[in-house]
């Protein structure tokens, strides 16, 4: 089977991977984001951004909440960029990520006060 998998594209692999119940089991803060891949891919990079497994990231007691949503920005020339946007709410400020879709970097990130 493992063979095989090798031969799969990282698109296929994922869908296998995703398909499987247990193949995530990141904390209670993501759970509703594991059935699509973007988000998925999103928590994993913004995780290792942190230096955080997604696992531990998902189940920090210091985080209320992760909000995620779809948006673009645009770019030098004004053509759009998808990106998924990652917000970590604490519980005196909140911190965004955005990860580009095509290549699944950070591109952007802050922290602002929510008092």
């Amino acid at each position: 089977m493992f063979r095989r998998l090798a031969t799969l594209s990282s698109a296929a692999l994922l869908a296998v991977l995703l398909s499987a119940p247990s193949a995530f089991a990141f904390g209670p803060l993501c759970e509703r984001y594991m059935n699509n891949a973007l988000e998925v891919a999103a928590i994993q990079t913004v995780s290792r951004n942190m230096q955080y497994t997604p696992e531990t990231l998902c189940s920090l007691e210091r985080i209320l909440d992760v909000q995620i949503v779809h948006t673009n920005l645009l770019d030098e020339n004004q053509r759009p960029i998808p990106h998924t946007w990652l917000t970590l709410h604490y519980n005196e400020y909140s911190c965004q990520y955005y990860v580009r879709d095509a290549d699944k970097v950070v591109t952007k990130k802050n922290c602002y006060n929510t008092f």
